[in-house]
């Protein structure tokens, strides 16, 4: 998958790793937040084509959108 930011990527047991670049992170800290998505009924489902439900929203800077699948998974801003 390419470098290009936001991404999503599957972590060693399937779970979704959301990667953004975070315009909220203090300047002492690396601006690039990788987290760990909960799948489940109160998180987050893949898609058949391999996208993730629901939308995805950092509450430190804001970004707002959708991984969506398909045979070019890109990122989709609300």
């Amino acid at each position: 998958m390419s470098g290009e930011l936001p991404r999503v990527e599957r972590d060693d047991d399937g779970r979704p790793v959301w990667v953004h670049l975070c315009a909220g992170t203090p300047p002492d800290f690396d601006p690039v937040a990788r987290v760990t998505l909960p799948l489940g009924p109160q998180g987050w489902e893949w898609t058949a084509d391999g996208g993730l439900t629901p939308s995805i929203l950092c509450h430190n800077c804001g970004i707002h959108g959708f991984w969506m699948g398909g045979d070019a998974p890109h990122w989709s801003s609300c």
